[in-house]
């Protein structure tokens, strides 16, 4: 991501100053090197985030106006930027929320330049023609040697391939720089009066060599090869696009691992570690954990990985979890407890149940009893008597004649 500090106006991220307050300053860093002119402090530093696509210019925040005049800014991330004041104070930037540390101070100074690399700054002083290089923790500052160069302005910035890039204003051209003796060789083939520019800075992820130029008030895409620019887009405040915005100079910077989504990882790979394969989403990053969801979480070229992508979808209150084509599919812990009078349900937390009455509910219970009663056993008594033999009689039988009664007995 690129940032730009502008004496009153900015890029990616930049320091801002008003453009008449900002020559003037200019103008006196040249005639008295150290001692910053008295009238600096109704100047201001104001830094952004540019959008190198439109050079849309989103403002961070502003730097005290006891810093000085800052023209010098350095990336280590997206969210932690340095600047150093001509009064000598080097300071740290966290974007957000935007706050300010003072770090140590170096002293009255021309810096024009300034880039960070494994841990340590690297600026050029344009009063003395010095390369600078100023160790963090502990606060040290080294001089690595002399410029062969009349540097006036520029900047200075590594590529991806840790090839340091030099730009002076004296012949608005471009150099390649060595760091460890402070060397300077110009690019093959150079092309020279190429135009004023205040900052450099490399897109690492694209590879791409930016420039911001106050002449244009643009941010500038150069050829590394020749310095040659090869696009341009002028800058433009945000909410007021495409107004062009008055950038006059400031330094411009860009992280060497960025990490747009702030999970710690960079998609640069290489010397920034191991490769995040969406800078965009902070949850997605190696070493992440695996979910279902159709994604790959932790970078490593396979989706929704079992069984970690099943047992995400799994909860206390889960009686059973899969994960089926980036969604869980899932069945629910049941807690009925069969009473109509209940509202039952699972505790997320510690999947036990719960059963909470309903009010104005009640329920009829008919419960049928089976009533076994024993009594004693009846005792049957036999009585045992003489025989009888009982003779039965013949019927008797009466016949009536027409002649007279007549009875017969059998």
């Amino acid at each position: 991501m690129l940032h730009i500090n502008l004496h009153e106006h900015t890029s990616c991220v930049c320091v801002v100053c008003p453009r008449r307050l900002a020559r003037d300053a200019r103008r006196d860093r040249r005639s008295q090197p150290h001692l910053p002119p008295r009238h600096r402090q109704s100047t201001y530093t104001r830094v952004f985030r540019v959008d190198p696509s439109t050079g849309e210019l989103t403002t961070l925040g502003s730097l005290d106006l006891s810093l000085g005049v800052v023209l010098s800014l350095a990336a280590a991330s997206d969210t932690t930027l340095y600047a150093i004041g001509d009064h000598g104070d080097v300071v740290r930037i966290v974007v957000d929320p935007f706050s300010v540390t003072s770090l140590g101070n170096i002293g009255a100074n021309n810096i024009a330049g300034l880039a960070y690399a494994n841990g340590v700054l690297y600026a050029t002083d344009e009063g003395t023609e010095q390369l600078l290089r100023i160790q963090l923790s502990p606060f040290q500052v080294t001089t690595v040697g002399t410029l062969s160069i009349n540097v006036d302005g520029g900047d200075l910035a590594p590529d991806a391939a840790g090839n340091w890039y030099l730009w002076t204003n004296a012949n608005q051209a471009l150099y390649r720089l060595d760091v460890t003796n402070a060397t300077v060789m110009p690019v093959r083939p150079q092309m020279t009066g190429l135009g004023a520019v205040s900052g450099l800075a490399f897109d690492y992820a694209g590879g791409a060599l930016y420039a911001s130029s106050g002449p244009l008030d643009a941010l500038l895409t150069l050829d590394p090869a020749s310095g040659q620019t090869t696009h341009s887009v002028n800058f433009c405040l945000a909410g007021s696009c495409p107004t062009v915005y008055d950038a006059h100079f400031g330094d411009l910077a860009s992280p060497r691992c960025s990490d747009a989504d702030g999970d710690g990882y960079s998609p640069e790979g290489g010397p920034c570690g191991a490769v995040d394969c969406n800078d965009g989403n902070r949850n997605v990053h190696p070493g992440a954990a695996e979910i279902c969801n159709g994604i790959d979480d932790n970078c490593n070229g396979s989706i929704d990985e079992e069984p970690a992508a099943s047992t995400s979808c799994s909860t206390p209150c889960t009686a059973t979890a899969q994960c089926v084509n980036g969604g869980c599919a899932v069945t629910p812990k049941s807690c009925d407890d069969g009473n109509p009078c209940t509202t039952d349900a699972c505790v997320p937390a510690t999947g036990a149940c719960t059963h909470s009455p309903i009010s104005g509910c009640t329920t009829t219970t008919t419960t049928t009893s089976t009533t076994t009663t024993t009594r004693p056993s009846a005792t049957t008594t036999t009585t045992t008597r003489p025989s009888t033999t009982t003779t039965t009689a013949p019927p008797i039988q009466i016949q009536i004649n027409l002649l007279g009664l007549k009875i017969r007995f059998p």
